[in-house]
């Protein structure tokens, strides 16, 4: 292999890993990021009604027996 042909598969390569590394990132941007919201939301979500239901129980006095 010549050395322009060298070079020239050089920046071959190098463009389609820099395209392989913006796809992964738009893949992230637009699929797992807003998931990781979505759960963030939810847990949150949980953590709210959890603590509405044992201020609830405090105050009528209820209590787990094991």
């Amino acid at each position: 292999m010549r050395i322009s042909q060298s070079r020239l598969a050089a920046r071959v390569l190098e463009r389609v890993a820099i395209a392989l590394v913006l796809l992964a990132l738009g893949v992230w941007m637009a699929v797992v990021r807003p998931f990781d919201d979505k759960l963030l939301a939810e847990q949150q979500t949980y953590r709210t009604a959890r603590q509405q239901k044992l201020t609830a129980e405090a105050r009528v006095g209820w209590r787990r027996f094991p």
